[in-house]
């Protein structure tokens, strides 16, 4: 009996020195010091540019023949790979000129 009562009065204290310290205040003002003196990582896009990984694909588009407009796809699984739905399904065949 005599510990449980002695637990609740040590909590009560720690909550009424949070309470009083303001502790939650001041982690939050340690955190914003701390993070104030880090670089900065935000890029001005208009004005600045990402440096691209060299692995960087681009977005994925169907590309077409300038002159004869027919599609140049070569069956890479892209579109397949990246859609967000699962709605495109690729089957690749090679075509009769051997190309694809």
């Amino acid at each position: 009996m005599a510990q449980i009562v002695a637990d609740r009065r040590s909590s009560a204290v720690k909550d009424f020195l949070k309470t009083i310290l303001l502790l939650e205040l001041w982690v939050g003002l340690w955190v914003t010091l701390k993070n104030q003196f880090r670089p900065h990582i935000t890029v001005e896009y208009p004005k600045e540019s990402v440096e691209l990984s060299p692995r960087f694909r681009g977005v994925p588009r169907l590309r077409f023949h300038p002159q004869s407009g027919e599609e140049l796809c070569i069956a890479c699984h892209l579109c397949e790979t990246v859609c967000p739905d699962d709605c495109i399904h690729i089957v690749s065949e090679k075509k009769p000129d051997g190309k694809g």
